[in-house]
């Protein structure tokens, strides 16, 4: 951690004892509160501050409950306005977008204390950003908040994310850039547009755009995870090297950081390190999003496959299997399958390999498979048919041996119609002449 608050952390806080004198507050934030309390209440932009810290550390909880011991504290009676409207500002975006139905609640009850100012876009964009991430109308919301400012960049970034759901990622590219001419520090907005660049091919375009963002900001989760992705799948020897560092950054930031232990899992898995690769496993599936956790258990199973411990990799490989209805791992599926037929299960087989065809269109591994387990389960024409698209894929022997053999058992040998040519001239001789 010492290392991370060296090379990588923002400036300290300073919180004010008194017009001479402040404490340093490094960040990561490792101060312990109740110390410095009576300090904090007389000083709420370094409350703010810390607050801020805490958010940007993956830290919520923490956050709040420092706010509200804090400033609950003091007499709001004491506090300017702007300051105690601020507090409950803060405290309801807190407890936005977490989906949970109670902080939604204590979300509308102190945007509406708040509220007593006088609107606000602040306040609407929370709302908007609340009702988006509920999957609820939210356009509304965004577009009051610019008629009370028509420059606020939150509103345009909330716009471009709505356009982006209804993929429409020109219109949402014009709001992310006219949100960068407001704000051109903003990261966030930076690795929006990235997104966009990355999703169009332009791989270049978004490189630059999340290696901006690490120049303004060293710990932006987002770009450290996106460019680690990036480089990682254009594999030369340099950017597999900047990949691998750019995830180790991001876990030594937050070691719940599934996206970036996937990458680094997948480095561990190339190397054959399977006991690493099973850690960085372990991290998605504890803490990764329903994709990550597939993703875990698939390479666990892969791990158990390659040990050749076929019970442990079925375990692993049915629990992601059974969250992957649409086939988005293919990979998983044939593993799967391979595991299946091993069994002599080829009708389950059969049934997982038809999937991956419906939704990816198959490939080499996946065709000749299903070529073979129609061939166990006597389908010649069915067999022939997935041997020879697996054939246009790749050439194998095996393969064209299969597929030739099949079809002389299907249609009789020349020489065979020749000779059955043969006996019945012979037999018109024999009543002609005899």
């Amino acid at each position: 951690m010492s290392e991370l608050v060296a090379l990588f952390a923002p400036e300290p806080i300073k919180l004010m004892i008194d017009p001479t004198r402040y404490v340093i507050i490094p960040r990561p934030i490792t101060i312990q509160f109740h110390k410095l309390k009576s300090y904090f209440q007389k000083d709420p932009i370094a409350t703010f501050q810390v607050v801020a810290a805490l958010v940007r550390e993956q830290r919520r909880e923490e956050a709040q409950k420092f706010l509200l011991e804090i400033m609950t504290n003091s007499s709001l009676t004491q506090l300017s306005q702007s300051i105690e409207r601020y507090f409950y500002l803060i405290i309801g975006s807190l407890n936005a977008y977490t989906g949970n139905e109670q902080n939604n609640k204590i979300c509308h009850e102190y945007l509406e204390k708040s509220k007593r100012f006088g609107d606000n876009e602040f306040t609407e964009c929370v709302y908007g950003f609340n009702a988006f991430y509920s999957k609820k109308p939210c356009k509304d919301y965004f577009k009051r908040a610019l008629e009370l400012n028509k420059n606020y960049a939150p509103a345009l970034i909330g716009l471009a994310l709505c356009e982006l759901k209804d993929h429409k990622d020109g219109v949402a590219l014009s709001y992310f850039i006219q949100a960068l001419k407001k704000q051109p520090t903003n990261v966030s907005i930076r690795c929006g547009i990235g997104r966009i660049y990355y999703s169009q091919k332009e791989i270049k375009l978004a490189i630059r755009c999340y290696e901006s963002a690490l120049v303004l900001d060293t710990i932006c989760i987002d770009a450290l995870i996106n460019l680690s992705r990036i480089y990682w799948d254009i594999r030369t020897p340099q950017t597999v090297k900047r990949a691998l560092e750019l995830a180790n950054r991001a876990l030594m930031i937050d070691n719940k950081c599934a996206p970036a232990a996937i990458v680094l899992c997948e480095a561990a898995m190339k190397c054959n390190n399977y006991k690493v690769a099973s850690e960085f496993a372990n991290i998605a599936i504890n803490y990764g999003n329903e994709q990550e956790k597939i993703y875990g258990h698939f390479t666990l199973g892969r791990i158990a496959h390659q040990k050749q411990d076929f019970i442990k990799a079925k375990e692993e490989y049915n629990i992601a299997y059974l969250s992957d209805n649409k086939c988005t791992f293919p990979a998983l599926h044939y593993r799967m399958a391979q595991v299946l037929f091993r069994e002599k299960n080829y009708i389950q087989v059969e049934k997982i390999l038809m999937n991956c065809l419906k939704y990816n269109g198959g490939d080499f591994d996946v065709l000749k498979l299903l070529g073979f387990t129609e061939l166990k389960l006597n389908k010649i024409n069915e067999t022939i048919e997935y041997l020879e698209k697996a054939s246009v894929f790749k050439i194998d022997y095996k393969i064209e041996l299969i597929v030739s053999s099949l079809l002389e058992e299907k249609q009789p040998k020349p020489l065979f119609k020749y000779c059955q040519i043969a006996k019945i001239f012979i037999c018109y001789y024999f009543i002609i002449y005899y």
